[in-house]
């Protein structure tokens, strides 16, 4: 279950890798965090991780998706990074 876990986040992170472009960035972006909300349900569902980590992880993805709307609504790769580096913390 946690090598199924590390290969969705590996093949996740991967695409935001090779995205280079602004837009495929926030879009890895968005892919990054549902995996990580998806990853973070499979968890608690399998007691892996209590329920109030895994609420915590979604609180942190919802800042997350935020950000990255905002990144993506003013077009700036600076706060665009900035909102990946929090979900690299959530994850």
């Amino acid at each position: 279950m946690r090598n199924l876990i590390i290969a969705a986040l590996a093949v996740v992170i991967a695409g935001c890798a090779l995205s280079n472009s602004f837009s495929g960035r926030v879009a890895a972006g968005y892919a990054a965090v549902a995996a990580t909300n998806d990853t973070a349900l499979v968890l608690v569902n399998a007691g892996t991780i209590s329920k109030p980590d895994g609420a915590q992880v979604l609180q942190k993805t919802r800042t997350v998706r935020q950000a990255i709307d905002v990144a993506s609504s003013a077009g700036d790769g600076s706060a665009l990074e900035q909102a990946l580096a929090l979900l690299r913390e959530a994850q």
